[in-house]
This record gives structure tokens, C-alpha cells and sequence, in this order.
């Protein structure tokens, strides 16, 4: 879930899974979260998710990126944090270590 990059750390993974409200604790609030696709919950706009569900999924303000595979159109309000990855791609050109 860690990743360190030339001393820098960012958060990467899910937002919805138990151990994700790791995310949300205050101490953590300066290092970026980046969100990977997982599902179709980011391929919705904000209005159309439920009140409970609105701090999930990309849409809050503490998601700095997104890494989506674009099966879907993306919501306007997301384009600026989203990232188009090809699985496909990376996993071919992917190192044997």
C-alpha cells in the first residue's frame, strides 16, 4: 500500500476496502492517495451516489489521482485527477523480477 520514491511516499489503492480509512486520518493528509480502478464506482457522476456514499470513490478531496482503465465515459467533475491506464500494455511490458 506504501510505495517510497525518492523519500516522497504516496498512498496507493482502494477506498473503499476496511483498511482504506487509513486514508482518511488527519496525520496522513499531506501524502497523495491514489486510487486504482476497481469496479464502475468512479465512472458515475457525484449527484448519482447516494449521500452515504458520496466521500467514497474518487470524488472526495483527499483522492489526488486516478488510475482508470476507461471502460466507461468519465465524469467531468474527475477528469482533471484521472489517468487512463492500458492493463493490457503494462502487464506485456512488465519486468520478470
Amino acid at each position: 500500500m506504501y510505495k517510497h520514491f525518492n523519500g516522497d511516499v504516496c498512498i496507493y489503492g482502494q477506498d473503499h476496502i476496511d483498511i482504506a480509512t487509513i486514508i482518511w486520518d488527519e496525520k496522513l493528509k499531506d501524502i497523495p492517495f491514489i486510487l486504482l480502478e476497481d469496479g464502475t464506482g468512479n465512472y458515475v457522476t457525484r449527484n448519482s451516489l447516494g449521500e452515504n456514499r458520496r466521500h467514497c470513490m474518487g470524488h472526495n478531496n483527499r483522492v489526488d489521482s486516478i488510475f482508470l482503465t476507461g471502460i466507461w465515459r468519465i465524469p467531468n467533475d474527475l477528469k482533471r485527477k484521472v489517468q487512463i491506464i492500458d492493463i493490457r500494455y503494462l502487464w506485456g511490458n512488465k519486468s520478470d523480477i
